[in-house]
Parts: structure tokens; sequence; C-alpha cells
């Protein structure tokens, strides 16, 4: 009983971690993640996962409140870590985190939320991961050198009561 209630603690405690949403400019091209991917059975960080079984779906939700959901799409292994980006492909980086490749049209204009879902398709190897992305229409992750990139950005300009 205990061994249940700590793996469900930790359960709750990934996808609490995994829940956040990430920041991306609509339109946005060649996005990559590094995620890490956790054993089934313990809660470990996970290597070794053959990446041509992983099952990743993905779900948007459009600015008019309809919700889009891909079937499933196969993951492919990259042939090495520094290739170039790829769509719908990943490579495992080393003590249990891969790096992700996500397709460009995930993130085109027309929505405002994006979920991924990556699962083990043959069997409960790994712990399902969902990370999700709130599409934005500025970079968020722009420098402000400055205090007129402070005044000029939209982003940091109030709206009129």
């Amino acid at each position: 009983m205990k061994k249940i209630v700590t793996l469900l603690i930790l359960l709750f405690l990934i996808t609490v971690c995994f829940a956040s949403n990430r920041l991306v400019q609509i339109g946005s091209t060649d996005v990559t993640l590094q995620i890490p991917l956790y054993d089934a059975t313990n809660g470990s960080l996970k290597t070794g996962v053959t990446i041509a079984n992983l099952d990743v779906y993905y779900i948007r939700v459009e600015t008019d409140e309809d919700v889009t959901l891909t079937g499933k799409v196969d993951a492919t292994a990259l042939a090495n870590l520094t290739a170039d980006h790829t769509e719908n492909y990943a490579y495992e980086i080393g003590q249990g985190y891969y790096r992700f490749d996500f397709n460009d049209s995930l993130f085109a204009a027309g929505a405002t939320t994006v979920s991924v879902i990556i699962t083990d398709g043959t069997g409960a190897t790994i712990l399902p991961v969902t990370i999700d992305f709130q599409l934005v229409d500025y970079n968020p992750y722009a420098t402000v050198t400055g205090i007129y990139d402070i005044v000029a950005n939209p982003v940091f300009q109030r709206s009129a009561p």
C-alpha cells in the first residue's frame, strides 16, 4: 500500500511539474524541447527508451474554441543530437532526457493553446508526459536592452482604461 501511495504522489508531482504552460510565439518554427521521461515502475528518469515506440498526440485549442486532435504520430529517431530540426523526431540526450522536435503546424496562427502528449506505444514503460504551450503574439524570449525598448515594446504598454 505504501508503494502505491508513494507512486501516486510521485505521479501527481510529475504531472504538476510538467503541466505549466510554455510561452511560444504564434508562427514559431523549429520548436525543440528537452523533455525528461520517467520510468513507469519507479518514477526514476528513464534511459534507453526506444524512440520508435513513442506515440505523440497533438491537441490545438483554436481561437474559435474548437479543439483539434491529431491521430497518433510515431516518433522517429534522429541520427544524432546535433541533427537539424526534423518534425516528429526525437533523440536520447542522456540521463533520462530526450530532445523532441515538434511539428511547425502546431504553432501556426489560429490557436490559443497547444498540448503535446507523449506515451509509450508498446506498454507502460514510461509515464505519459504532457507539455502545454500558450501561443502569444510576441516573442517571450526577446531581451530588453534599454528604456526605449520598454516604451516601444507593445508587451509593456498598458491599454487605455
